[in-house]
């Protein structure tokens, strides 16, 4: 397994970034919004001069984690809009030499299963572009989206049955999951033919309000998840999404829709303390 880190969840200069990622022997990164901007919004030539400075220190971009269909599904607009954003994604990620983009199945809106089939139909145009290009969409459970956790990612998986769309697993998403779904075994065992890419993060329900945590402190049995990922072969990233702040949560619109300078506020300390506790664990479990 690789190790890798989103950025903004250190800071907006990427420079600053990438010297915490190569001061903790990490493989990669992970872009999200750099500069206050999501990876789509930055200019092609200031995205040529990111690249540089990444391959510099020998690090790579292991994924985009993107922002693709968290929209409304009943706005037209809104979705002629993310397939314009796929496109910038796509030529990105080709500049970085990345062949994954996150995304996401769009903003709750009524029934899951009821919309089921409108869901899938949304992805069909999308699928076309991604078996053009090459490249993978990982799906994310988000509280906030039709996906809640990963009984319901790996029901559209099963429906969408194609390559170039996999997933994410992030178990302290669980957390958050109004389902209550466990993030293991329950949550990994959904998933685990279809991972392509892990986050980690840490939360616990305090007063019954889940709330992010330093990595190992929380609800999330890291030890049995590491196990598992060994013994199914794993051998893609294990990225660090911190959430956590030490002295302030997160306001609750920007776990939404994280990006900029607000949402990376403290990430540094954040960071730097949950990316010991991950290092630890992984030599313990690994």
């Amino acid at each position: 397994m690789k190790l890798g880190i989103i950025t903004d969840e250190i800071t907006q200069d990427i420079k600053t970034a990438v010297d915490f990622a190569t001061k903790h022997g990490l493989h990669g990164v992970e872009l999200r919004s750099i500069e206050d901007l999501n990876v789509d919004e930055i200019s092609i030539n200031r995205i040529k001069e990111i690249d540089k400075i990444i391959k510099a220190e020998g690090l790579e971009v292991c994924n985009i984690s993107s922002s693709f269909f968290k929209c409304s599904i009943d706005n037209r607009k809104e979705y002629v809009e993310n397939m314009d954003k796929l496109k910038r994604l796509i030529e990105r990620a080709n500049i970085f030499g990345c062949n994954t983009l996150r995304g996401f199945a769009f903003f709750q809106s009524g029934s899951y299963e009821e919309r089921f089939e409108e869901i899938i139909e949304n992805f069909l145009e999308p699928i076309e572009l991604l078996e053009k290009e090459n490249i993978t969409l990982l799906i994310e459970a988000d509280p906030s989206v039709f996906t809640t956790n990963c009984c319901k990612v790996k029901a559209l998986l099963d429906r969408i049955n194609s390559k170039y769309v996999q997933a994410i697993y992030d178990p302290g998403n669980d957390i958050y999951d109004a389902d209550m779904e466990n993030p293991y075994p329950e949550g990994f065992e959904y998933l685990k033919d279809y991972i392509r890419h892990v986050h980690i993060k840490d939360a616990m329900l305090i007063e019954g309000k889940p709330q992010s945590v330093k990595v190992g402190t929380g609800a999330v049995p890291f030890s049995d998840i590491f196990r598992s990922l060994k013994d199914i072969g794993y051998k893609d990233y294990v990225v660090l999404e911190t959430h956590y702040r030490p002295q302030a949560e997160i306001p609750e619109e920007l776990l939404k829709r994280p990006k900029g300078t607000l949402f990376s506020l403290n990430g540094d300390i954040a960071s730097e303390e949950s990316i010991i506790e991950l290092k630890k664990l992984i030599k313990l479990y690994i």
